[in-house]
């Protein structure tokens, strides 16, 4: 691939994508931050259903565009024989995004989760205290909310900065490789 290809792959491709991932991240960093405190202090308990329910389903159109759109390019360039040092790097990168988009949902609607916030948020519209609730649908029981806090308090202070880095690192190893003066 020529500089100027290179260059051009980059500022189509992998520019943008990383422009759309630092502000899901730094929206679901601000997001899940203001949750979590709100489910803590035991106040705002509104904000928190209209954040954990209403936020992310909003924000997940942003995410699986970025995700679909890197894997078909990744998928398309798995035809390239033999592959480059550029398209190795870019592999890392879109499995460095990957990786940040799956810990970036701490809370998966595909298990308890989803009985989780439906009965914490009719509980909030009931104007009961739905950190108090024994959650009996649910394995998790009473434990539930303390489980959300700490699955949040995980993917805000540890998995979402971890791999959120990851792709800091391969976009400037896959900057670098594309942008290089010739």
């Amino acid at each position: 691939m020529s500089a100027e290809k290179k260059k051009q792959w980059f500022n189509e491709h992998i520019e943008p994508s990383y422009k759309k991932l630092v502000a899901i991240h730094e929206d679901y960093t601000k997001s899940f931050s203001k949750a979590l405190a709100a489910m803590k202090e035991k106040k705002d308990l509104n904000e928190v259903v209209t954040i954990l329910k209403a936020d992310r389903p909003n924000s997940l159109l942003q995410r699986q565009e970025v995700r679909e759109n890197l894997l078909a390019l990744r998928d398309y360039r798995l035809n390239d024989k033999p592959k480059s040092e550029i398209m190795l790097t870019f592999y890392d990168y879109v499995a460095s995004v990957d990786d940040y988009l799956n810990a970036a949902s701490p809370l998966p609607r595909e298990t308890w989760y989803s009985y989780f916030i439906d009965t914490f948020s009719k509980l909030v519209e009931q104007g009961t205290d739905p950190l108090s609730h024994n959650y009996p649908g649910i394995s998790q029981g009473s434990d539930a909310p303390k489980l959300a806090i700490e699955q949040l308090s995980r993917a805000i202070e540890k998995n979402m900065p971890e791999e959120f880095n990851k792709i800091q690192k391969a976009y400037a190893k896959l900057r670098a490789q594309c942008l290089q003066k010739v």
